[in-house]
């Protein structure tokens, strides 16, 4: 007799121990890509854009997603240690150093969800005067929502710095140097 749904959604809770090594892959690839493509002349280059938006979009994307299960403890036992993967491993090939903020910015996501300045993952009404009802303008927020998502906590609930995030910053402009 199979378990019943429920049993079988709790055997999926809790930590796995396979995605460090699916993070330090993606890392990997991306770096490989950034290393292989380092000469070539990007706007004449079909395959660099093609390798750009295709692979380093979707590994990009699979390490946001790496840096969100990260702030809810899911790769490691220890908090400390998913924070510091996150900072130190997953966020390397994203400009961006957000990792270090994102857990704080993430667990009032969660506590005030929907509750316009405060839930920092709700556009603003500023976006929404800019960006407008068309559909160009919504087309220009889905090809750009990263931005929108990354810059969005600074301008409605900004905190301060800490030195996890500091420290991530140094590390993140040293490997995207060169």
């Amino acid at each position: 007799m199979p378990a019943p749904p429920l049993l079988q959604v709790q055997k999926l809770f809790g930590h796995d121990p396979s995605s460090p090594a699916r993070i330090v892959a993606l890392v990997a690839l991306q770096l490989t890509i950034a290393f292989a493509f380092r000469g070539a002349s990007a706007p004449s280059s079909l395959l660099f854009w093609a390798a750009a938006y295709v692979v380093g979009g979707t590994a990009t994307h699979a390490l946001f997603m790496f840096v969100h299960e990260l702030a809810h403890g899911l790769c490691f036992k220890r908090v400390r240690h998913n924070a510091w993967f996150a900072v130190t491993v997953a966020n390397l090939p994203i400009p961006a150093p957000y990792a270090a903020a994102f857990p704080a910015y993430h667990a009032d996501h969660h506590k005030y969800l929907g509750v316009d300045g405060v839930d920092v993952d709700l556009p603003t009404q500023a976006e929404a005067a800019f960006l407008g009802p068309s559909a160009l303008g919504k087309a220009f927020f889905a090809a750009f929502h990263v931005f929108f998502y990354a810059l969005r906590p600074l301008f409605v609930r900004a905190k301060p710095m800490k030195r996890l995030q500091v420290r991530g910053q140094g590390l993140g402009s040293r490997v995207g140097v060169g």
